[in-house]
């Protein structure tokens, strides 16, 4: 017999895994063996949710809990009852009657369907209770009800409770924890909990008010309702009044209309301390009120530590009518005054997300505000509030530019050339720039710290100027027609920019534009410091096969060279009539035959898809006669039908290092 291992675990472990099936399955692994006879009836964890059914029919959903509960033995630590269906009030009681006699500390009731469950007294003796989940159910403690002794984590979803039944269970609850409160129907919150430090609150209310919650780090609260008041200059600021209680806060999260109670009294007002430890603020703003734009300014203001900031604008809010308002002039006066004259930046601001922008002045304002104050910002999310005004959003963000900005990735982006160059030229602190698929014709790149560069797409030149750090460059162009030039080299206009480039990979297509110009095999000044080249060559062009040649001429500190091969035929009886490409095969062969520079410092070589070609083959003698460091050359052929007679004449060919190794790789592997 096959030894069983799963009956064998320790019991704690069998325990683990019956306690992540459904009640349903787990009861069944009770007829496996005697030794799984009583192990289900003994879990701790009991939940009853759309998972427990019976395929037969006359077994109900309350015949399946009276039958778990009945047979259990042993305490029951955790209960949760979530059914879709209807329950009678009497069902749910005699459960509850067995759990209070059973020390449960975990009670989740989740009331889908018919009225409120009206809690039986019985509920509130059970004082050995740590977590409570109530939803959709109606409290009514008895008076002489003194609190959950042991409760810390209380969740009061649309429950119906009076106001002082409230905070009468809060303030006995004295080692509450997380508290979580939806959907409640009084309007005067109170929250007075010393050992306190998650709350999340949502409903329709007017006004909160914290006491003894020094310890409160994690705040939530979102308000449904607007607010429907006007500004008192000489009344108390909330603002004030909610800073001063939370000393500790980390994280904060104001959304829906909270932040018009914050906004109430906060003009000029003195702000207290400041938030010291808040690293997480989450705002959801009116971007048509100022006095809302200016409490966020100052909450922005006095929490110094902050290093991630969520902001949502609602774009269905409509635009106020009382601009005309003293109060509403003079926070706008105090709001653009904070934009001219801000003297505290953001110093660990690192992240901002902002959801549902819309093409609105006061939003531009705000976000060019945080890109100006953020020193250490490393990275900006916007996302708008329709697809639709996406592009013309794009161009007015770029247009303000990033300040800070270090990397920059633009990729499938429809952007005109003059914003392109706008953006690049207002980030004067950018070092590494990836752009694919431009849509303008003349790129042009003007970045004194640019470091690492990867741009492709459909153009015809491109264009370096205060580009003398940078050092990784990878360039791939899309085919153009091409007309010689002979006046010019873009070659040399190209390296002369990059005298400290150490990694270089021209790639598709671009080498046709480095060759306009540069029958000279030699260029001005050497590039002292590339160590890796990588080339994409068509071997029929010996105007290409010469620039390579000029570049590795120019190249002594290379140690690694990658040559990809691309067959661009042509029709020899047109082509080479050409004055230009045959003085450039006579060139390529001069070189050949007469090179004095070898290439000292080279040790691997990789040659990809090559094809029986001789032009290929020179290439590739040269290289193994000019290289006396070369420990490996890695050859991937075109065909694999043509490996065999590669291998052949790669052997006939010499070597100027006896130590070097040529490797063959199958195209199809």
């Amino acid at each position: 017999m096959e030894f069983d291992r799963i009956s064998n675990l320790p019991s704690d472990v069998v325990e683990q895994i019956l306690s992540h099936l459904p009640i349903r399955e787990a009861v069944r692994t009770s007829v496996l063996s005697s030794n799984w006879r009583y192990r289900s009836a003994m879990l701790p964890h009991l939940v009853f949710d759309y998972q427990c059914f019976s395929r037969e029919k006359h077994v109900t959903f309350v015949n399946i809990v009276d039958h778990v509960l009945l047979g259990h033995i042993g305490p029951i630590h955790k209960f949760k009852l979530s059914h879709f269906g209807c329950l009678a009030t009497w069902d749910i009681d005699r459960w509850i009657l067995h759990l209070s006699r059973n020390s449960v500390k975990e009670l989740i009731l989740v009331i889908w369907e018919g009225g409120r469950y009206r809690v039986p007294s019985y509920l509130y003796s059970c004082q050995d209770i740590i977590r409570l989940e109530l939803f959709r159910c109606l409290l009514k403690p008895p008076p002489t009800f003194k609190g959950f002794r042991n409760l810390k984590s209380l969740v009061i979803d649309h429950v119906t409770l009076a106001q002082d039944v409230f905070h009468n269970i809060i303030a006995c609850c004295s080692l509450l924890e997380k508290l979580t409160l939806l959907g409640f129907s009084f309007t005067h919150l109170k929250i007075d909990a010393p050992n306190l430090q998650f709350l999340h609150v949502e409903g329709d209310f007017e006004d909160v008010t914290f006491e003894k919650t020094l310890n409160l780090a994690d705040v939530c609260i979102s308000m449904d309702n607007y607010v429907d008041q006007r500004w008192v200059c000489n009344s108390s600021s909330n603002l004030v009044k909610f800073l001063v209680q939370l000393p500790h806060i980390q994280r904060l999260k104001i959304q829906g209309f909270f932040l018009q109670i914050l906004a109430i009294g906060a003009l000029s007002a003195e702000l207290p301390k400041p938030w010291l430890y808040l690293k997480f603020l989450s705002i959801s703003i009116n971007f048509n009120d100022p006095r809302e734009i200016l409490t966020a300014l100052r909450l922005l203001r006095s929490s110094p530590a902050v290093q991630e900031l969520e902001i949502s604008a609602d774009p269905s809010l409509p635009e106020l009518g009382f601009s005309a308002d003293q109060e509403v002039q003079v926070a706008l006066s105090e709001m653009n005054s904070l934009y001219g004259n801000c003297i505290c930046p953001f110093t660990q601001l690192r992240l901002v997300k902002i959801s549902d922008f819309s093409d609105v002045k006061t939003e531009f304002d705000f976000i060019r505000f945080l890109l100006l104050n953020s020193p250490v910002l490393e990275k900006m999310i916007v996302k708008p509030a329709f697809a639709d005004g996406s592009l013309e959003l794009l161009k007015q963000l770029l247009r303000l530019g990033f300040r800070n900005l270090k990397s920059l990735l633009l990729k499938g982006v429809t952007l005109d050339q003059d914003v392109f160059q706008n953006l690049i030229a207002c980030c004067p602190l950018l070092e590494k720039l990836t752009l694919s698929i431009p849509t303008f014709t003349h790129l042009k790149i003007d970045a004194p710290n640019l470091q690492f560069l990867d741009v492709e797409g459909d153009f015809e030149d491109v264009t370096f100027e205060n580009t003398l750090n940078l050092a990784d460059v990878r360039v791939c162009i899309y085919p153009h027609g091409r007309t010689w030039v002979w006046d010019n080299s873009n070659l040399v206009k190209f390296l002369v920019q990059l005298p400290l480039v150490q990694r270089l990979n021209i790639g598709r297509y671009f080498l046709q534009i480095l060759v306009v110009g540069s029958l000279s095999p030699k260029l001005p000044k050497p590039c002292l410091y590339l160590k890796f080249l990588s080339i994409m060559v068509n071997f029929n062009d010996p105007a290409e096969v010469l620039t390579v040649l000029c570049l590795l001429r120019s190249s002594p500190a290379v140690q690694e060279l990658e040559i990809s091969v691309y067959p661009a035929l042509v029709e020899e009886q047109d082509f080479y009539a050409h004055q230009e490409v045959q003085a450039a095969l006579s060139e390529v062969n001069s070189l050949y035959g007469n090179w004095i520079f070898p290439v000292t410092q080279l040790r691997l070589v990789r040659i990809s898809y090559i094809f029986d070609l001789k032009t290929e083959l020179d290439f590739i003698r040269f290289l193994l006669l000019n290289s006396p460091v070369l420990e490996k050359m890695i050859v991937t052929p075109d065909d694999a039908s043509d490996s065999l007679e590669l291998i052949k004449q790669f052997l006939r060919l010499g070597r100027a290092s006896v130590h070097s190794e040529i490797i063959f790789l199958d195209p199809d592997s």
